[in-house]
């Protein structure tokens, strides 16, 4: 799952935290969370969410939110899959909405 450009992966410890970025946004937006959080000792993993991240902003309307529900659900998976047991889900704007 992790696509370098796309996603942050930091593998602490045994708690990770999925940071889920806004409207309009991408993991540019979050990258000082998920380093404080890193520094903290948690394992984080963000990514952006589809049509975000791209330079043209009507990539978004191309895209209907379930597609972004079902990227979560992907997400932890994903992380349940790597080992992660304690898993938390904190998110900014769209990001809350889908935590």
């Amino acid at each position: 799952m992790p696509d370098s450009k796309d996603t942050i992966y930091y593998q602490e410890g045994p708690r990770c935290v999925l940071l889920l970025h806004g409207f309009v946004g991408s993991i540019q937006e979050i990258g000082r969370t998920a380093r404080a959080l890193r520094k903290a000792g948690y394992s984080v993993y963000a990514f952006n969410l589809a049509g975000h991240g791209t330079k043209p902003v009507g990539d978004l309307f191309e895209v209907h939110p379930n597609e972004w529900i079902q990227q979560v659900d992907e997400a932890i998976q994903f992380l349940e899959d790597e080992g992660y047991e304690q898993i938390a889900i904190m998110g900014l704007s769209l990001g809350g909405i889908l935590a």
